[in-house]
């Protein structure tokens, strides 16, 4: 592989980085609002005496309480993939140091030819 070939695997497996990194900090955001909109729900229920509104207010507990679980599960996902990116961009290092010292000896070979 060429440095220039490995150099673009580089940047373009940190783009990727950012990317799903970037899709965690949404999906914390999400996270963030549905257990706010949770915690409000709780507020209202203790708040009410209306069985209508407590049983409404509870299935919405329910379903965004489904929500943090599936979001829980995103994230997992993308911290993996985020690991495994990080795993693969020290892989694309170390295949550039290799070849930079490979280039340097020849270089310095071919200098001391001369």
């Amino acid at each position: 592989m060429s440095i220039s070939s490995i150099q673009n695997s580089i940047e373009r497996t940190q783009r990727d980085i950012q990317n799903l990194n970037n899709k965690l900090t949404d999906e914390t955001k999400k996270e963030a609002d549905r257990s706010d909109k949770i915690f409000r729900a709780k507020q209202t229920i203790s708040r009410s005496k209306s069985n209508s509104t407590i049983q409404s207010k509870s299935r919405e507990i329910q379903r965004y309480e489904g929500e943090v679980s599936q979001i829980h599960k995103k994230k997992a996902e993308l911290t993996k993939q985020i690991g495994n990116k990080t795993k693969q961009l020290y892989s694309y290092h170390n295949q550039l140091n290799k070849v930079q010292n490979r280039e340097q000896k020849k270089h310095l070979e071919f200098l001391r030819r001369e």
